[in-house]
Formats: structure tokens, sequence, C-alpha cells
């Protein structure tokens, strides 16, 4: 097992990180330690020790940037993460197609999530990615009236169909769970989906 640098070890740090307290020196010495750490475990610890170091400073851009860094470089699989950094992107009205890629990744490691907040949490991942189909359909639409032609008719039909499947998946585990299921019903007879 690698050790961690005695002036940065993530267990006195973590204190200090969820406040978004770290000190410059103390970044820089975590950033040096992960870089130089080939145990895919101890980067994950240290890489979201920075993230809730941002998230504690309220500093958004260094927090997204944190957490693409984190997905794409370190760990792709962790549920919470993608879901965060998926919702980001929705809520940001950019990367609607990587918004849903990160919320396909939330829902296919959900089984991560135990306990009481697994229903909550996954039913939110699936109104989340519902959400993101309805986004791209209403873009695909636009760009059909704009510009009719084979393609962006395909398009828009496409993104239709990917709506009324995230509705059906969305509405079928509510009614499975007995969570509120008229919104998903609705958005899914909305786009034909065969609730």
């Amino acid at each position: 097992m690698e050790e961690y640098d005695p002036a940065c070890e993530p267990d006195t740090l973590q204190p200090l990180a969820a406040t978004g307290a770290l000190a410059a020196s103390e970044i820089r010495c975590l950033e040096g330690s992960m870089s130089s750490m080939t145990e895919p475990r101890a980067q994950d610890r240290i890489s979201r020790l920075l993230i809730a170091n941002e998230e504690g400073r309220g500093n958004e851009d260094a927090w997204r940037e944190r957490v693409r860094t984190h997905l794409y470089e370190i760990d792709g699989s962790n549920p919470t993460l993608a879901f965060q950094y998926s919702l980001d992107l929705f809520e940001g009205g950019t990367g609607l197609s990587e918004a849903g890629q990160w919320a396909d990744v939330a829902l296919a490691n959900r089984s991560i999530w135990a306990g009481e907040g697994y229903n909550d949490r996954t039913y939110s991942v699936y109104k989340l990615r519902a959400a993101i189909a309805q986004s791209l359909w209403q873009s695909a639409e636009s760009a059909y009236a704009a510009t009719p032609s084979e393609d962006t008719e395909a398009l828009a039909i496409a993104m239709r169909q990917r709506t009324g499947e995230t509705a059906k998946d969305w509405f079928d585990f509510a009614e499975a769970k007995g969570m509120e299921s008229i919104t998903p019903k609705s958005l899914c007879d909305l786009a034909d989906g065969g609730c």
C-alpha cells in the first residue's frame, strides 16, 4: 500500500476540505501526492478530498473541473459524482449529450447506493435522464422547424423516441417503488413512450 505524504495526510485534512479551508500549500501537496501514486484507491481518495474542498469553497468552476478530471481520469464509475456532474451540465445548458452520458453512468452504477437513499437517488437519476432527453428533443424539433430536411426530421424523431424511453424507465421505476408517477407518465405519453 502506498504511503501518503505526511504533510498532507487525507485523514488530517478531511475536516478542512469539507469546509473549503485547505491552504494552497496543502492543495499542492495533495496534487503532488496524487500524481505520484499508482494505486487507484489512493488517487480516488485524494481527488475526492480536492473536490470536497472546492465544493466547500463554493467555487463551481473549480469543482466542475475537479469532478470532470476525476470521472475521466480516476474513476468514471462513481454514481454520485456522475449524477452531480450530469446535473451540473444539464442546469448549465451546455453539453446535454455529455450530461446524458453521465446520467447513464450513474444509473448503471446505482447499486453502490444502499439503504434509505437508494430509491430517492435512483428516482432523481431517472428524472434527470428524462429531462435531458426532453431538452435534446426540443432542440431537435427546433432545428427541424428552422431547417426542414430528412436529417433534421430523423434526429427529431430519434430524440422523441429517446424521451419516450427514458420517461417510461422513470415511470416504471416510480410505479414499482410507489413514488410520484404522474409527471413521468405525462412525459411518456407526450413522447408516445408507451406507458
